[in-house]
């Protein structure tokens, strides 16, 4: 299934100040139905203070969407904020993926975003 990207700053404020928030070790996600009755959106947000290398930053944005992407169950009309809030630190890839998927299905189902 394929996930549209929010794109615009006023839908990251609106999702953010307005959203349910589920919180946990590396991350915050924030999920609000949408407002337009559009399909499922999501957005995400890591900053240079949480994790300084750009490489490292793209790496789990990739992995953030393909979550989303493979995940069957996600509501439609709901648009989702992932905030990392944690840095990583020196961990190797697999253990990246591992850990940003293994946080993001935790904190997906205390949100009830799947």
């Amino acid at each position: 299934m394929k996930i549209a990207h929010i794109l615009k700053s006023s839908d990251f404020n609106d999702v953010v100040t307005r959203g349910k928030r589920a919180g946990g070790e590396l991350f915050s996600v924030y999920s609000l139905t949408s407002p337009k009755g559009e399909d499922a959106k999501v957005g995400i947000i890591i900053s240079k203070k949480t994790e300084k290398s750009a490489v490292k930053r793209n790496y789990i944005r990739r992995l953030i969407y393909a979550f989303f992407r493979e995940a069957k169950s996600i509501k439609k009309k709901t648009y989702i904020v992932v905030r990392m809030v944690r840095p990583l630190g020196k961990t190797k890839r697999r253990e990246i993926k591992n850990k940003v998927w293994g946080e993001l299905e935790g904190t997906t189902k205390r949100a009830r975003i799947t």
